[in-house]
């Protein structure tokens, strides 16, 4: 047809979901400005993780606050495993090599994709489409999402929460203060010079 220069209409089921994501993958292209499912696809795959996987996301945080700085790694590295065995059929999340390339565990575009997708969804992290190249294993993959996540973040409705010490040490200065008033003692605190005189001193 082309070679003939006979134009034509062709009618095509196109999932653009999967196909606008993958084909501006690499750059921006204005192919598809004309048509609009596919200028939503693509600001959906660049935007911020969907509202349906807030409340698995809010859930991993407060478990990870919950374990030991050594563990949390631990913890993400399992996550990414099960979602890799999810999306490329493995039968377990053992059967994923932690240390193996992702491209040797049999990812294309559209598997880095879908992975990206499942992890949005359960950290609640706005992750590139070409986090899977960025990070080319589960275990620097876990690494990165571990510097991404804010464990503290789940500790965020009690404003007070990460200034208990400063409080504590507070009151612990004005108890004393207020001690040494009672006592006729000279009382010391920042900003105050405490001069001691003796009897007879000018």
């Amino acid at each position: 047809m082309l070679d003939h220069d006979d134009p034509g209409v062709t009618v095509a089921d196109v999932a653009w979901e999967r196909f606008a994501p993958l084909f501006t993958l690499a750059r921006p292209s204005r192919l598809f400005h004309g048509v609009p499912a596919a200028r939503q696809a693509i600001e959906a795959a660049r935007g911020p993780a969907e509202d349906t996987g807030t409340d698995e996301a809010a859930a991993l945080r407060r478990e990870l606050a919950a374990l030991p700085e050594d563990e949390r790694v631990e913890r993400l590295l399992a996550l990414v495993r099960a979602h890799v065995a999810a999306v490329l059929h493995y039968p377990a999340p053992e059967a994923v090599e932690p240390d193996r390339p992702f491209k040797e565990l049999g990812f294309d575009s559209i598997a880095a994709v879908e992975l990206r997708n499942r992890l949005r969804a359960a950290t609640g992290l706005s992750l590139p489409t070409t986090v899977v190249f960025d990070y080319p294993t589960p275990r620097t993959l876990a690494g990165h999402l571990l510097t991404e996540v804010d464990p503290g973040e789940a500790d965020a409705a009690h404003p007070a929460s990460g200034h208990l010490d400063e409080l504590e040490a507070a009151l612990a200065g004005l108890r004393r203060r207020s001690a040494a008033r009672r006592s006729g003692e000279p009382v010391a605190g920042p900003g105050v010079e405490v001069h001691r005189h003796r009897a007879g001193d000018r």
